[in-house]
This record gives structure tokens, C-alpha cells and sequence, in this order.
């Protein structure tokens, strides 16, 4: 089976390899790649809107599945414990704002599993949108759970790849700024003449239109000697200057199992006047986030924020991911006080959490309220013990907020009996 998905994704990517990435985040995010290479400081991979690259400190761990090797764990690269320690940027707000903002935390919030555990891996529909689009793709596809999403560097495509295991359907899609200006057939063709390329052999080949939807449908009968009888659709759409893949697929086809694929089609439809919800919000700030763009990723979050305040639907993990790297960019950005806010009003919901302490401490610190740092980095080490898994609460000793304080004997006198 394992060998059957990775076929199945490689069809999607125009790939002949059988192996594939999982590049794990520290915030939790996972991505999926056919092939990965360094390029300095990043990890990148070649997608069909370009190059996507990672940074190599926002990685957690790289996982290589292979269908007779299974799951490998490559080391991700970073030096001795020493050098590691050393570089592990624990500020969380910055001494001055004009000093430049490189600095983000260095831990791992959730496991990768957690990612897509509410919205993402629920029977709602799959949403794919972009953060200057007032419109976005929506599937109804019920039974499908989404195993990746990622949004480009420069905000002008985004994929996902979901399964539906009962069925055996796998469901793939992206949508990009369209190479030239056309409508959903001349999106297929400009699609379907790179797809002829890949070195599976295709059969049954058919071409249809539903609506204003372009269609193709063929199949993969066998491949390296395996026999699949793999069926094969893509659906393509126009949308303003966007274009849109939507590729499903099955082995072990049968005749009754048309009525999977045409289920799907039926729920596929552009929805106006689009308004994400909070944890689209929140992929949003982290396309910024990521960039050290801080400013940029405030207005995101803080909508993401401000949904979850009025219905909560975020994994609990993923909203401390959220309230964090808020506060944080507040923080980095100059804006101590809206840094405050936001971990106070946190800690008023989670008052046993100790990173928001932690980084309230670091906030007051920074606003020469040392008595308050005091205070919250106590409460920090009081709740240790809540930490989330992977996380690891940061030495202050090292941290830039408390530089200041550092040699003072009241500052050293309390550190020496909350450690």
C-alpha cells in the first residue's frame, strides 16, 4: 500500500522516484517533497510555481519513506551540542527595533501529526486560497483528510494532497498565478502537455468538460512491471489570473468506483467573497513568520486570534503556536505593549502554560520592568513541568532580553533560587 500512495503522489509531481521527504517543522507543520537539496542556510525543493526552500533552523527532523526501506530519519545539520546551544535564538523581543529581526525561538511546539488535526482532518470542505485572493477553491469532499498544505515563499500558489482511506482515493491540487491569461481548457492544455512527459505509461486517455470544469481521465495499467490499474482524473479550472489542478486517483480500479471521482467533482466550486477562517489565518502569518517579515504576519494573526476568541476550533496546540509566535512578532517588531497584552490575556485561559510566561518575562524585561520579568520567569519555572512535547524551557542566563540585568545582584540572586 505504502508503495501504491508514493506512486500516486509521484503522478502528481511529474516524478519517477519512489521516495518521499516528510520535512517537519518545529511549529509542527509538515511538508511533503519528492526530492530535497541544501542551498546555504535552506532546504529547498522544486515545485511547479518554482523553488520552495525552508530554513534549515525551522526544521525539526526529515523523514525518508521508502516502500522497502520504510521511514528513515536524516539528521537535519546544525554543529556540535555546543555550537547548537550557542545559536539557538531564545529572544523572544528585541532590545532595539531597528536591529534586525532574525531572531525566532528555537523549539519544537507538536508533532507533525498534530498539524491537521481539526479543521484540516474534519469532514469540511477543503479550502484553498491565497492571502491577496477574495475568492478560494472549495471541495467538498467528505471522508478526506489532509495530509499536506503548503503555500510558496511569495504567496502565488498553494497545494495540498488529502486521502480518503476508505475508499483508497487519493486527492492532490494546487492553484497558481497562471503562466499566460486563458480559460479551464486552456489550463489543461498547458498542464496536460507537462504531464505527458512523465515516464508513466498512460492509456484510456479522454477528455470532457462538466460545467467550467476541464477534465482528463486515463490510466496507469502498470508501471516498473507492477500491475495497478491505476484510474487517473485531473480537473482544471480558471479563475481571475489563477489556475487550478485538481488530480485524483486509484489503484485497483473498478467500474462501480466511478462514482467516487464523480462525488468529488460535484462538491468542486470557486466561493465568492471568500473569508478565511482562523487556521487558514494562521497558515498565513506563518508564510510571513517564516520570512522574518513580523509585521507582516501581525494582521493574520491577530484575525486568526480574534476568530479563535469567538469560536475556538484549533487544535489547542496549534492555538499556543499561534498566541506565541503573535506575541513574538509584536514583540520583534517594536510593539512591546500589544506583546503584553496578548500573553496576558493568554495566560488568563492557560494560566499554567510556561512559555507565556517565559515571554512576558522577556516583554517586561525588555520595557525595564524588572521586578515584573521576575516575577513571570518564576511562574515559568513554577509550571515547567506543562512544557509541550519537545519544547524546552529556555536559560535566561543566555537570552539577550535579560543582557541588561544579567550581572546584577538581584537579577543573579533570582535566578540562582528559581533554577
Amino acid at each position: 500500500m505504502k508503495t501504491t500512495l508514493i506512486i500516486l503522489f509521484c503522478l502528481f509531481l511529474i516524478s519517477p522516484a519512489y521516495a518521499t521527504y516528510k520535512i517537519i517543522m518545529k511549529d509542527g507543520t509538515t511538508f511533503t517533497w519528492s526530492n530535497y537539496f541544501e542551498e546555504k542556510d535552506n532546504y529547498c525543493t522544486h515545485k511547479s510555481f518554482g523553488k520552495f526552500c525552508v530554513s534549515k533552523s525551522d526544521v525539526a527532523s526529515i523523514k525518508k519513506e521508502n516502500d522497502s526501506e520504510g521511514t528513515t530519519v536524516i539528521p537535519t545539520k546544525g554543529g556540535s551540542e555546543a555550537e547548537k546551544e550557542k545559536d539557538k535564538p531564545k529572544q523572544l523581543i528585541k532590545e532595539k527595533p531597528e536591529v534586525e529581526k532574525e531572531k525566532v525561538k528555537d523549539k519544537e511546539k507538536l508533532s507533525a501529526e498534530k498539524t491537521f488535526t481539526a479543521e484540516e482532518k474534519s469532514s469540511r470542505p477543503i479550502v484553498l486560497s491565497l492571502p491577496d485572493l477574495n475568492w478560494a477553491l472549495e471541495i467538498n469532499a467528505i471522508g478526506f483528510s489532509m495530509e499536506d498544505f503548503e503555500i510558496a515563499p511569495h504567496g502565488n500558489a498553494t497545494r495540498f494532497q488529502a486521502a480518503n482511506k476508505k475508499t483508497g482515493v487519493i486527492m492532490s491540487g494546487f492553484l497558481e498565478k497562471a503562466p499566460k491569461k486563458g480559460n479551464a481548457k486552456d489550463c489543461r492544455s498547458y498542464y496536460w502537455s507537462k504531464a505527458q512527459k512523465s515516464p508513466f505509461p498512460k492509456t484510456d486517455i479522454k477528455m470532457s468538460e462538466s460545467g467550467e470544469i476541464a477534465i482528463v481521465e486515463y490510466f496507469v495499467k502498470e508501471y516498473m512491471g507492477r500491475e495497478l490499474n491505476q484510474k487517473n482524473l485531473n480537473a482544471y479550472l480558471a479563475e481571475s489570473d489563477y489556475w487550478i489542478d485538481i488530480h485524483l486517483s486509484k489503484t485497483n480500479y473498478k467500474p462501480g468506483d466511478q462514482q467516487l471521482f464523480e462525488a468529488v467533482l460535484s462538491g468542486v466550486r470557486i466561493k465568492k467573497n471568500h473569508k478565511p477562517g482562523s487556521l487558514m489565518l494562521f497558515h498565513y502569518g506563518n508564510l510571513f513568520y517564516w520570512q522574518k517579515k513580523y509585521s507582516k504576519a501581525i494582521p493574520y494573526y491577530q484575525q486568526a486570534l480574534n476568530l479563535e476568541n469567538k469560536d475556538e476550533t484549533m487544535p489547542k496546540a496549534l492555538w499556543f503556536v499561534l498566541v506565541d509566535q503573535l506575541g513574538m512578532s509584536y514583540g520583534i517588531s517594536g510593539d512591546i505593549e500589544n506583546a503584553k497584552k496578548i500573553y496576558n490575556s493568554a495566560i488568563s485561559k492557560e494560566p499554567e502554560y510556561p512559555m507565556f510566561y517565559y515571554n512576558l518575562a522577556c516583554a517586561c524585561a525588555e520595557s525595564n520592568d524588572l521586578d515584573g520579568a521576575i516575577k513571570n520567569l518564576k511562574l515559568a519555572y513554577k509550571y515547567k513541568k506543562n512544557m509541550l512535547p519537545g519544547e524546552i524551557l529556555p536559560n535566561p542566563r543566555n537570552d539577550s532580553s535579560f543582557k541588561k540585568y544579567i550581572n546584577t545582584e538581584k537579577f543573579k540572586a533570582e535566578l540562582n533560587q528559581i533554577e
